[in-house]
């Protein structure tokens, strides 16, 4: 748990090309989103729903499998970057996907 928020694991990126590890948290279903989409909170519900989980996880894996075959740091942060806008037209906010990323 970091920030009241509940992840289901940390998975750990060491690149040869960067001196730190890339971290990719990877959230649970029914994890609090402090940062919700204002829609959803009016409801009283201010947790990932099944669809922004999935949402969230495709985009999680992606970026392991990218590091996975070799993708550097850089490019980890391009899917990242790319992902932001699907998201936020998606599900109303981006932080946890933010969040996720770092």
């Amino acid at each position: 748990m970091e920030l009241g928020i509940n992840y289901a694991g940390v998975i750990k990126i060491k690149h040869e090309d960067s001196p730190r590890s890339l971290k990719i948290k990877v959230v649970g279903v029914r994890s609090y989103d402090p940062a919700g989409n204002s829609e959803v909170a009016r409801k009283g519900e201010i947790r990932i729903g099944e669809n922004y989980w999935s949402m969230m996880i495709a985009v999680a894996v992606a970026e392991i499998m990218a590091a996975m075959y070799g993708a550097s740091e850089q490019f980890i942060e391009v899917i990242q970057d790319l992902t932001r806008n699907i998201i936020k037209s998606y599900h109303g906010g981006f932080m946890m996907h933010e969040w996720m990323g770092h």
